[in-house]
């Protein structure tokens, strides 16, 4: 019975009363803030800080790395290349196989029934683009990496999820960014 009762307990009661009393103490004065004279110079210092050994010396790093040219310097000693990223070039050349145009000319849409087509697989994407010179490989989740076999760079595509299907919004949005660090077009891609 004594548990039911606990508020009416001796010890409670006396608990709850130095509860109720430090609340309603006044409280501590709160200190004001002590007004400072901006104006005054801080010359009153008696430590000597000349005497330390501290200087402006700028650290002097060495050069780890060879010096290499700038794409300036580059352009005016090397005859030009196709597949430079010049504007006499601005796409390069992709051999695809005959059964990647198709999968790959709907990353860069032309006509009507291209930019309403119904939606890619995942798995044929993946397979045109080892065709056009691609390895994938998955970086972990849903984000597979293409890297270049041929010139070389990597770029991420995330499957898409829970289904396998790729809109073609999304195709279109990867083929501006293929066009972008790669220079591919629709007119890149040549049957070998």
């Amino acid at each position: 019975m004594d548990m039911l009762s606990y508020d009416s307990a001796p010890k409670h009661l006396s608990a709850l009363k130095l509860q109720r009393e430090s609340i309603l103490q006044p409280k501590k004065p709160v200190q004001q803030p002590i007004a400072v004279d901006n104006n005054s110079v801080f010359t009153h210092a008696t430590e000597d800080y000349s005497a330390l050994n501290i200087s402006n010396r700028s650290k002097e790093n060495s050069k780890t790395r060879p010096e290499q040219q700038t794409s300036n310097q580059l352009g005016a000693h090397s005859p030009k290349n196709e597949d430079d990223h010049s504007p006499e070039s601005p796409q390069k050349t992709v051999h695809i196989k005959p059964s990647s145009l198709p999968i790959l000319s709907r990353v860069f849409p032309t006509t009507f029934n291209e930019h309403a087509s119904k939606p890619l697989d995942w798995r044929t994407f993946v397979t045109a683009m080892k065709n056009a010179g691609f390895t994938a490989a998955e970086s972990g989740g849903s984000a597979v990496r293409f890297l270049n076999t041929v010139d070389g760079g990597r770029i991420v595509f995330h499957e898409p999820h829970p289904t396998a299907k790729i809109e073609q919004s999304m195709l279109r949005a990867w083929g501006k960014r293929l066009g972008k660090w790669f220079r591919w077009a629709r007119e890149s891609f040549f049957v070998t």
